[in-house]
């Protein structure tokens, strides 16, 4: 048993060296027959999507310091030093609260689109399952050299 694990780690395949350590066939098998990669190409879309809102200036930040500070002015009692709030404070809390919640749900779609790729990690029974034809040092079927 030791040797099988010592040859399984001394041969590494292509897949394994793309995915870091040993994988899922039957996971890679339906990642090939569903999942298209331009989905992280929208991943990084939705990514930069959510950064230009969040760090761009007079966006959710300072949006954020001015609902305080409305807030602050309402709740405690304070003033807004002669300056008039942008918008009312339930429509700015609103509106914050609305885009807050679109950019959480993209960044839950990125996050279920990762978790897809995520599943080619094996099952604990997996890791040092050696296949017949691997222990006869046959390639593995659909495995080519990467360099």
């Amino acid at each position: 048993m030791r040797i099988r694990q010592s040859a399984r780690l001394v041969r590494q395949t292509c897949q394994e060296r793309l995915t870091g350590g040993p994988l899922n066939q039957a996971a890679l098998e339906q990642l090939r027959e569903s999942f298209d990669t331009y989905r992280l190409l929208d991943a990084v879309d939705a990514v930069d999507a959510i950064r230009y809102r969040l760090c761009e200036p007079d966006q959710v930040r300072d949006d954020l310091l001015h609902l305080h500070d409305v807030a602050s002015a309402l709740i405690n009692g304070g003033g807004l030093n002669g300056r008039r709030p942008r918008q009312p404070m339930r429509s700015l809390a609103c509106d914050l609260s609305l885009e807050l919640g679109d950019l959480a749900d993209r960044l839950q779609t990125v996050a279920d689109t990762l978790e897809e790729l995520v599943a080619l990690a094996p099952g604990e029974d997996e890791i040092f399952d050696v296949d017949d034809d691997e222990e006869e040092g046959d390639d593995v079927a659909g495995d080519t050299e990467c360099e």
